[in-house]
C-alpha cells in the first residue's frame, strides 16, 4: 500500500486510519458471524467469533496465501490478524506451564510469543479497531524500525523495508513473503527429533495426536 502513495510517501496518523478500516472491513469478510456482533466489537468477541465460526489456523494459511497471489495487502493483513488470534486461541490456556518450562531455560529472549501473547491479553477489551491501530503502529512500523536498525549496529545487511522521518514514512523495498526462513528448518529438525515427522516428512500417528 506504501508504494501506491504519491512518491511512497505517506502521513502515518492517516495511513492508519484508513488502513485499519480497510482491514476491519476484510474482517467482516472473513468471520461469518463477526457482523452480527456489536457495531463496536472488541478483540475478544473477535476471538470468540472465530471459534464458533469453527475457523482454524490452516484457514487463515490459506487465504494469507491467497491475498499474496492477489497483491492484496489489506485481505493479506486481515487474514494474518485472524491467524495471530486463533494461533493466541489455541496456546491461552497453557500460558503459565509454557513461562514455567521456559523460563529457567532462558528461552524468553526479547521477542518471544510467549511475552507478546501475555501482553495481548491485557488488550482483549479493546476495541479491535484500537487494537489493529496499535498493533500496525507498535508491531509492525516502530519494531521493524526497532530490528532493522540492530541488525545494521551488529554490522548485518540492511533489512530496512521503509524509513520513518517525524510523522512521515517512507517505502525503501519491497520484500516478497517467502517460507525458506532458517528458522523453519530449525523447526523442522525438531518435528523430526520429536518424532512428530517421519524421514519424508509426513505426520506420524504421535504428531496427528496433537492437532486433535
Amino acid at each position: 500500500m506504501l508504494e501506491a502513495e504519491p512518491g511512497s510517501y505517506a502521513f502515518i496518523p492517516a495511513f492508519l486510519t484508513d488502513f485499519t478500516e480497510q482491514i476491519i472491513a476484510q474482517l467482516h469478510q472473513l468471520v461469518p458471524n463477526l457482523p452480527n456482533l456489536p457495531d463496536q466489537p472488541t478483540l475478544a468477541t473477535l476471538l470468540v467469533a472465530i471459534e464458533e465460526a469453527k475457523l482454524d489456523e490452516e484457514d487463515f494459511v490459506r487465504e494469507c496465501l491467497i491475498e499474496q497471489s492477489n497483491k492484496e495487502p489489506v485481505g493479506q493483513a486481515a487474514a494474518a490478524f485472524c491467524l495471530l488470534s486463533k494461533i493466541y486461541q489455541r496456546n491461552y490456556s497453557h500460558l503459565p506451564e509454557l513461562r514455567e518450562y521456559a523460563q529457567p531455560l532462558g528461552l524468553l529472549r526479547e521477542g518471544n510469543f510467549l511475552g507478546y501473547a501475555e501482553r495481548l491479553t491485557e488488550k482483549l477489551t479493546w476495541p479491535l479497531d484500537q487494537f489493529v491501530r496499535h498493533f500496525t503502529n507498535q508491531d509492525v512500523i516502530v519494531r521493524h524500525q526497532y530490528v532493522a536498525m540492530r541488525k545494521m549496529g551488529s554490522g548485518q545487511q540492511s533489512t530496512l523495508k521503509f524509513e520513518v522521518e517525524g510523522e512521515w514514512f517512507r517505502c525503501l523495498e519491497s520484500i516478497q513473503v517467502r517460507f525458506s526462513g532458517p528458522r523453519l528448518n530449525v523447526l523442522l529438525e525438531m518435528a523430526l527429533d520429536l518424532k512428530l515427522l517421519d524421514k519424508d516428512n509426513t505426520l506420524t500417528a504421535r504428531g496427528k495426536a496433537l492437532l486433535v
